[in-house]
């Protein structure tokens, strides 16, 4: 697709000669018909494709904000965050850790001691708007194992004597005295604890015993009542033979006179 741009005639207007200058000026012109200039779409395109993207490219360098107030210090505890009152809203980044969060003047973004014992680099990213945003990051170096101690009755003392000799020696003296003074007490409740259980257990005894005692007795008269019981079926039983054992004899005799004093009957 072209594009045609109408042209106008041009004036040719001849030197004047030295000679000739009183002469009037005559304008003389060109009606001959000059060539059309066309321009093409892909030319337009390009060029506006260029436009836009040097645009483009503008774009994040505006939204930039100056932020020159914004600032990153390195604390014992971690790293303090420093931004004016321009800044609404904040990203630190340190090793992995991210923390989000609406800006205030000063924020202290506290890092565990196992990073704090290495140097790590810390990002900060500040935000005046949803697009405006300045990125500030520093390294920060390890901190010292006695500097990370922020506690005056602790066990770290103990644990690291280097950093106040006299102060670790006092507190383990206390801590062995501690020790001591516990053992002392547990001992003390274990004699008066065994002293209880056995107070218990000889009272147990004698309710076992008792109770044994009274089944023996009980199982002592079930015998004599089952051994009087035998005893007197017994004596029954030969009472009873006794009787039948006397009876026969005197049946026998009455059989006998019966039979004599028959044939003299007779």
């Amino acid at each position: 697709m072209e594009l045609e741009q109408p042209e106008e005639p041009e004036s040719t207007q001849p030197v004047p000669e030295q000679d000739s200058a009183k002469e009037p000026t005559k304008k003389v012109w060109n009606l001959r018909p000059r060539r059309k200039t066309s321009i093409s779409l892909p030319v337009i395109a390009s060029w506006a494709l260029t436009v836009v993207f040097f645009i483009s490219m503008l774009l994040p360098v505006t939204a930039l904000v100056d932020c020159s107030k914004c600032l990153l210090a390195c604390t014992t505890k971690g790293i303090m965050i420093s931004s004016p009152q321009e800044i609404t809203k904040l990203e630190i980044c340190c090793e992995g850790d991210c923390l989000i969060r609406q800006a205030t003047s000063n924020v202290t973004y506290e890092l565990p001691q196992e990073m704090l014992l290495r140097d790590y680099t810390c990002k900060s990213h500040f935000w005046t708007t949803a697009s405006e945003t300045c990125t500030v990051h520093t390294t920060c170096p390890a901190v010292g194992d006695c500097s990370l101690i922020d506690c005056l009755f602790c066990i770290d003392h103990v644990a690291n004597p280097n950093c106040s000799p006299r102060w670790a020696a006092f507190l383990t003296g206390i801590l062995m005295c501690f020790i001591l003074c516990m053992c002392g007490c547990t001992l003390c409740l274990l004699r008066i604890c065994s002293f209880n259980v056995r107070a218990l257990m000889s009272i147990c005894y004698c309710i076992v015993g008792c109770g044994t005692l009274c089944t023996r007795k009980t199982t002592q008269q079930a015998q004599t009542l089952a051994r009087t019981t035998g005893i007197a079926a017994r004596a029954r039983i030969m009472r009873q033979q006794l009787n039948q054992a006397s009876r026969k004899p005197s049946t026998n005799r009455t059989g006998v006179e019966t039979c004599s004093s028959g044939p003299d009957t007779w």
